[in-house]
């Protein structure tokens, strides 16, 4: 067992390169650099990353975990010559046995992984900086000795990384080459420089991405293999409805970073002060960075001058007109409130009036008193001059702030001028807002009065009739029916209803709850069946049957059997396939939306009974059943949501054909993920539009009834295009960033046409 336990050793020891016998220089010179613990940054988060050459990092052995302490891990280090004498001292043989079994348990492979990892970066830094597995480099600097170490835990079970440097180190050594390959790692519990940017500065732009991106960014120092400083920032952005793209910002210089954190700042300022007025929009550029728009505008630092002296003078309009405004409203109250005030003594005079009539009908004295005193009041009273008028009602006077100081016109304007403005802007906005209540207020009362007014004209009135003799009235009094004045005419106000907004994240498991339970309620078996099938590469075969269009069904019905084939559903030697519907027996537990069941999933071979022997016309058959079992189930078909759902394609949309659409717009996009350029059809579905959605009952049989219910499988819908009369809305282009691996990004130009899916 010691033999082949040596053989092996030796043989993963000349993989190596490593002899024992006579030690490489840089491993037998080796120290423990001096590393001052007491002065490190006690952040654990990896923020900086470097090309190292090779020799220029010293390996340390120490018996801790990645997890310990950094106290512990450095003052138990020691150099790797100690742990490569298996002739030395009891602690030397404890260190060489330690050695030996990471070397004989090593993978060649992962060994080879790490080294092409290294060898794709090729000089230039993965897009998101950070790459899989870097945390395994546990490389520090010691800017007391200006010296980069390794500290190789040996508790851990993974090794590959300080063997690959150590290979990667002794092919060096043996070449006596003058530059020495580079590795791009990062650097453990080193802090940024704060060459660029302070550290302050570095966790505002933290704080100002996160309001205009809603997702935090990480922030890197980076050293590129020409030694050349850049601050990098990396995260994701919405760049249309929950659509992410991820975005990198590069600074390479003081002046370039300044910029970048002048316009961020003076955007969130903008955005968190002058609440309401301001929404800037993030959009991917040309350089996969990020771009500031507000509506369709860019906002550059360059342009930041121009756009607040802009923003300033038609704040400054706004206000104006608002005063102008608040003069006319001041003009209708004064006329209002004299209005209002003539009707209300008008009908106090004639609620006193009937008030007057009612006490005197209670008794024989009080009717005839009524009758002869009232009379000749009136007379009185209608022979009066100026009678009716009512004196001049107290005038109201509205105090608009003056504004004079803030609109001398001004070469440049600060942040601090706009956001002052806006401050008064929102006053005199909110003034105006009140005064315009005030007014709907009055005029509401004024019509309330003039209709109390016309009720109790039209009350005395009645009387009046009735007076012309005693007897009459008399007669007209001792009725049994009683007067009543009409109540005033009510203005309803209509309320709005505010529609809830569908949010994917949020409301999906909901949604496809309810529209599962609609489509088990509303679906025959055949239906579903046919609705499964339609989701397949089967789809293109419909359409081109319902509107009678050339094609070949042999080509495809060959290509169907192949795949048949390539899943086993079909043996070369079979002519039909024994199993039919059932695949599985009853006690294979499935889970589904973290609910276990014990349902069969659809295969649509089986259904089209596609087997050895089947023909074009049995093919074409049995796909005509499909169509007329799915035009059966879209003529029945409500959606019974209003949503927005998505369909991406290069080419123009075609609106006659049955088409799958996605409830999600990213999974639309990522049916094209090798595409340049995406046109993505959004389309706003009423509840009665004719779409039914992939739910858990179409991809599953449900035997014994254990299927969960949601749509757990799918986020698509399928949808008669030609059932659905689309009115264009708007378009709206944005690029996108496909990662194609850690260090190409790939820039997609995407092409948004909105549509709303009218009803008849």
């Amino acid at each position: 067992m010691k033999k082949i336990e040596n053989e092996e050793l030796q043989e993963k020891l000349d993989f190596l390169g490593l002899s024992l016998e006579k030690l490489p220089k840089f491993i037998s010179d080796a120290e423990v650099p001096n590393f001052n613990i007491s002065r490190i940054n006690n952040d654990k988060d990896l923020k900086v990353y470097q090309f190292i050459p090779i020799d220029k990092i010293e390996i340390l052995l120490t018996p801790a975990l990645r997890s310990d302490p950094i106290k512990t891990k450095y003052e138990e280090a020691v150099p790797l010559k100690f742990f490569l004498n298996e002739d030395g001292d009891e602690e030397e043989m404890m260190f060489f046995k330690t050695f030996s079994k990471i070397v004989r348990t090593m993978s060649i492979q992962e060994i080879e992984k790490v080294e092409k990892i290294q060898e794709s970066f090729e000089g230039k830094e993965p897009f998101k900086v950070k790459y899989n597995r870097d945390h395994l480099w546990q490389i520090y600097y010691s800017d007391v000795e200006d010296r980069y170490f390794m500290l190789v835990c040996t508790k851990e079970d993974t090794f590959s990384e300080f063997l690959y440097l150590l290979k990667a180190q002794i092919e060096f050594s043996k070449k006596k080459k003058k530059d020495a390959p580079k590795i791009y790692v990062p650097i453990n519990y080193m802090t940024y420089s704060e060459e660029i940017l302070q550290r302050s500065e570095i966790a505002d732009l933290e704080n100002y991405l996160w309001l205009f991106t809603k997702n935090w960014p990480l922030i890197f120092e980076v050293h590129d293999s020409r030694n050349e400083f850049s601050v990098q920032i990396v995260g994701e952005t919405f760049v249309y409805r929950n659509i992410k793209s991820s975005y990198k910002v590069i600074l390479k210089s003081t002046q370039e970073a300044i910029k970048f954190y002048k316009l961020l700042k003076a955007l969130f300022i903008l955005q968190t002060e002058i609440k309401g007025q301001y929404h800037f929009e993030t959009r991917i550029d040309s350089n996969n960075g990020l771009s500031m728009y507000l509506s369709k505008v860019e906002i550059t630092f360059d342009s930041l001058t121009q756009f607040i002296r802009n923003e300033y003078l038609l704040a400054n309009y706004e206000i104006e007109n608002q005063n102008k405004t608040i003069e006319e409203i001041e003009e209708k109250l004064v006329s209002l409130k004299k209005d209002v005030k003539e009707k209300e003594d008008e009908y106090l005079q004639k609620q006193k009036e009937i008030s007057t009539y009612l006490e005197c009908k209670k008794t024989f004295i009080g009717k005839v008193k009524y009758f002869f005193k009232l009379d000749k009041k009136e007379k009185r009273r209608k022979n009066m001059p100026n009678a009716d008028i009512v004196p001049e009602a107290e005038s109201i006077k509205i105090d608009t702030q003056p504004l004079n100081v803030y609109m001398e016109e001004k070469k440049f304007y600060t942040i601090e001028d706009l956001v002052t403005i806006y401050s008064l802007h929102e006053k005199s906005e909110k003034r105006c807002k009140d005064l315009r209540q005030d007014l709907k207020a009055l005029e509401l009362k004024l019509e309330n009065l003039i209709s109390k007014v016309r009720n109790a004209n039209q009350y005395i009135e009645e009387i009046d009739k009735h007076k012309k003799s005693i007897f009459e009235f008399w007669k007209f009094v001792n009725k049994d029916e009683a007067l009543g004045l009409n109540e005033p005419d009510v203005v309803e106000e209509v309320e709005r209803k505010i529609e809830k907004t569908f949010d994917y994240n949020e409301d999906m498991e909901e949604l496809g709850k309810k529209l599962d339970k609609q489509n088990r309620e509303n679906l025959t078996k055949e239906e579903c069946d046919s609705i499964y099938i339609a989701s397949t590469n089967i789809l293109d075969d419909i359409n081109s049957l319902k509107h009678q269009e050339e094609k070949d069904y042999t080509k495809h019905l060959k290509e169907i059997k192949e795949e048949a084939k390539k899943e086993e559903m079909l043996f070369a030697s079979e002519e039909f396939d024994i199993f039919g519907t059932i695949t599985e027996d009853k006690t294979k537990i499935s889970t589904l939306g973290n609910a276990k069941h014990r349902e069969i999933k659809k295969n649509k071979f089986r259904l089209l009974e596609i087997n050895k022997n089947t023909d074009k016309e049995q093919y074409i058959s049995a796909v005509k059943e499909i169509t007329e079992n799915l035009d059966v189930a879209m003529d029945k078909a409500k959606f019974g949501e209003d949503i927005n759902v998505y369909f991406a394609s290069t080419n123009v949309l075609n609106n006659q054909k049955y088409t799958i659409l996605h409830i999600n717009p990213q999974n639309a996009l990522n049916t094209l993920k090798d595409e340049e350029k995406i046109n993505l059809y959004s389309i706003k579905l009423s509840k009665n539009a004719k779409a039914i959605a992939l739910t858990n009952i179409i991809f599953y049989e449900n035997t014994n009834k254990t299927l969960p219910i949601g749509m757990n499988m799918s986020d698509q819908i399928i949808t008669d295009m030609s059932k659905l009369k689309l009115e264009p809305k708007k378009q709206k282009l944005f690029r996108i960033n496909q990662e194609i691996n850690d260090i190409e990004v790939k820039t997609k130009i995407v092409c948004v046409y909105e549509y709303e899916a009218l009803e008849g």
